[in-house]
C-alpha cells in the first residue's frame, strides 16, 4: 500500500525489555506497510532498553514511519498505553507488547480487511503461540471465533471466557475508539489492558475476524502475565477491579444497565473465587468435570475414569 494508505498507530509499551524486544523490533522492520506511526513507551526500565530501541529508531525512520519514543517513571502498562492514547493521530490503532513477532503482511493485511468491512470497529486475527527460545515451532494456533460467534463477544468479554486476550490480535478503528473512550485513557488497574480496550468497543460495535495468522505471541516464564497467575486469588480480585471500572466508564451504556453489568461481572468473579477456593483441596487438573450442587458446590469429580464423592473419596470406576 502507498503512503495515501490510512495511518496506522502502534502503541507498545516496554519494561526491561533489553532481553526479548530485539526480534519484536526486527519484525517491524520487515513490514510492508508503510504509513504507520510508532509510540514506544519505556515503562521507567532499568536496564539497555532505551539503548536497544534507539539502535532501531533510525531504521524504522528510513521505513518512513513516524517514530516516538516516550519515557515514563515505572507505573505499569496501563499508564504506558495511555501515554499513547492521548497522542496517536492514525486511523487505525494496534497494541502489540514488546515480546510478541508480526508476520511481515501483518500491518496491510488488517487494515485490507478493515477496509474491506467498515461495519467493523474492531478485529480480530488468529495467533500463533510459540516458546521463549523457539520461536520457529508454533505449538498451536488460536481464533476468536473457533467457539464463539462474532454477536457474542461481549457476552464472552463479560465472563472472561472463549476469548483471546493477546493485544497484539486487535486492529482498532479509531472513529469507534474515539466514540467510546473519548477521554482517551484505560483505568490503571494491574493488567487486564487489552478488556479495557475491548469491552467498550463491542458493546455497541461488530467484531470481526480475520481468519489466518499474522503474529506469534512468545510464551515467556517471567512475563507479568505468567507470573500473576500464581497468585490467584490476588489475580481475581485485581480482574474483579478492572472489568467494573471498565462498565463504570462505558459510555455506551445508561447507569441502569451498568449496574445490572457490574452485577453480572460480580457474579462471574464470585465463582472464578469459590472455583480458586475449593481448588486449594480438590487440585483441578486435565480432563476433570465436577458436578456442582446449587450451581457452586462442587459434589462430585469425574476425573478419567474415576468418580470422586465430595472430590475426595473414589467411590466408582468407569470402564
Amino acid at each position: 500500500m502507498s503512503d495515501a494508505s490510512p495511518k496506522v498507530s502502534i502503541i507498545t509499551p516496554c519494561y526491561n525489555g533489553e532481553g526479548y524486544v530485539r526480534p519484536f523490533l526486527e519484525s517491524l522492520l520487515e513490514q510492508t506497510y508503510k504509513n504507520v506511526e510508532l509510540i514506544f513507551v519505556n515503562d521507567g526500565s532499568t536496564d539497555r532498553t532505551e539503548e536497544v530501541f534507539m539502535e532501531y529508531k533510525p531504521r524504522l525512520e528510513e521505513k518512513g514511519w513516524h517514530v516516538i519514543y516516550i519515557y515514563q517513571n515505572n507505573a505499569g502498562q496501563a499508564a504506558a498505553i495511555n501515554q499513547g492514547l492521548k497522542i496517536f493521530t492514525g486511523d487505525y490503532l494496534i497494541c502489540p507488547d514488546s515480546d510478541d513477532i508480526l508476520y511481515p503482511e501483518h500491518i496491510s493485511e488488517k487494515v485490507c480487511f478493515m477496509e474491506k468491512n467498515p461495519q467493523y470497529g474492531i478485529a480480530y486475527c488468529s495467533v500463533d503461540y510459540v516458546k521463549e527460545g523457539n520461536p520457529d515451532d508454533v505449538l498451536y494456533t488460536r481464533s476468536i471465533l473457533s467457539s464463539v460467534r462474532e454477536k457474542r463477544v461481549f457476552k464472552n468479554i463479560m465472563k472472561d471466557e472463549n476469548v483471546l486476550w493477546e493485544p497484539i490480535g486487535n486492529i482498532i478503528r479509531t472513529s469507534v475508539f474515539l466514540e467510546v473512550n473519548p477521554k482517551r485513557e484505560i483505568f490503571t488497574g494491574r493488567g487486564g489492558q487489552n478488556c479495557q480496550l475491548q469491552m467498550p468497543m463491542v458493546h455497541k460495535h461488530d467484531y470481526g475476524c480475520i481468519r489466518k495468522s499474522l503474529c506469534k505471541y512468545v510464551i515467556r516464564e517471567n512475563s507479568h502475565c505468567r507470573q500473576s497467575v500464581k497468585n490467584r486469588k490476588s489475580r481475581i480480585e485485581d480482574l474483579r477491579q478492572i472489568w467494573v471500572k471498565t462498565i463504570e466508564g462505558l459510555v455506551t451504556a445508561d447507569e441502569k444497565e451498568k449496574k445490572r453489568l457490574i452485577r453480572k461481572a460480580n457474579k462471574h468473579f464470585d465463582a472464578c473465587f469459590r472455583e480458586y477456593f475449593w481448588g486449594r483441596f480438590i487440585p483441578m487438573g486435565k480432563n476433570v468435570t465436577t458436578v456442582k450442587l446449587f450451581g457452586f458446590l462442587p459434589i462430585l469429580k469425574i476425573k478419567k475414569r474415576v468418580c470422586y464423592l465430595f472430590g475426595i473419596i473414589p467411590f466408582l470406576t468407569i470402564r
